[in-house]
């Protein structure tokens, strides 16, 4: 079993324009950095409670990006609020956000690369504790 996404040794890393929704296994346990990088067709993505590990830019300069969902009994993210966005728990991070996302007021900061490369995006509200 897999229990590792890398983007240089990823099956779809020729195709990755033609990747539009990503439903992780459930035995992965990290998704290496720039994992989804480039993959502009991808409009949704489903992360289980077994990815514990997320590199930077995991899903970078994916422009079409609209569907960010972590199951529920990941102890490490998630997308709480039905934001549409990939929160570190613990310190309460937005690592990654889409086109669709609405930003939690529980969210302290933001990360650098969280909107990195989402050209669809036309409007986001901060909450004020950022």
């Amino acid at each position: 079993m897999n229990d590792y996404i890398d983007y240089t040794n990823a099956p779809w890393y020729g195709y990755k324009e033609l990747i539009t929704s990503v439903e992780i296994g459930s035995g992965v346990t990290t998704m290496g950095e720039d994992a989804f990088k480039n993959c502009s067709g991808l409009t949704s993505v489903t992360i289980p409670n077994s990815v514990t590990t997320i590199g930077v830019s995991a899903f970078s300069y994916c422009s079409g990006l609209t569907s960010i969902k972590v199951d529920s009994s990941n102890s490490k993210y998630d997308s709480r609020d039905n934001c549409n966005a990939l929160i570190e728990t613990d310190t309460n991070t937005l690592l990654c956000g889409c086109q669709a996302t609405i930003i939690p007021n529980s969210v302290t900061s933001i990360g650098g690369a969280a909107f990195s490369g989402c050209s669809g995006l036309t409007s986001i509200t901060i909450p004020n504790r950022i």
